[in-house]
């Protein structure tokens, strides 16, 4: 179980209808089934003082980012509709910082990358943790071998203690979930 204070923060990825229930685009199967495990977490940080960030994909309808235009995965989380809102069952109890604003690949929450150029631009996250004296992030949310992989990785890049928490994350395949604890661990993620 992850101790949380005031130098701590729960980050809750893209928990997005998109991804979270079976009639949305990039339905994850089994994701909405890891709500009560987050919502407990968040409740969890909350009692105990830490801060909670949501992110949300927020997507342009056209953009590179997408396999119709070129991109490495299918239309998800379009700005201002259905599949781009939060779950409706999660918990909402904090900041949501948006990804993917312009179109950019954005699989990490600390970055997004333009296509055209190649051009790497950071997201508010880190600011909005260093402003708040954070030490360590806790990930929750989807999918483990996507964002949540990409997040920590490059949470640990900047300094920060990173975790994740295996009851609230999820992937498309049990394989993909499996090799991704694997590969964080082994560069200094704790998988609580």
């Amino acid at each position: 179980m992850v101790q949380y204070n005031k130098h701590v923060a729960l980050v809750v990825v893209d928990f997005q209808n998109d991804f979270t229930d079976p009639k949305g685009t990039q339905y994850i199967p089994g994701a909405e089934g890891i709500v009560h495990a987050v919502n407990k977490e968040i409740s969890l940080c909350r009692e105990q003082h830490g801060t909670v960030i949501y992110i949300q994909d927020w997507h342009p309808r056209v953009t590179q980012h997408f396999k119709s235009y070129n991109g490495r995965i299918g239309e998800h989380c379009v700005r201002n509709s259905w599949g781009a809102q939060l779950h409706p069952d999660l918990e909402i109890s904090g900041d949501v910082l948006r990804k993917g604003i312009e179109g950019e690949d954005a699989f990490s929450c600390f970055s997004v990358r333009e296509l055209e150029t190649g051009v790497t631009k950071a997201t508010l996250l880190e600011t909005v943790l260093i402003d708040r004296l954070i030490k360590k992030i806790v990930f929750v949310g989807l999918a483990t071998d996507f964002c949540i992989y990409e997040s920590a990785i490059e949470a640990l890049s900047k300094g920060f203690e990173v975790a994740v928490v295996v009851k609230g994350v999820c992937s498309a395949h049990v394989e993909a979930q499996t090799d991704a604890l694997a590969k964080m661990q082994k560069v200094g993620v704790e998988i609580v």
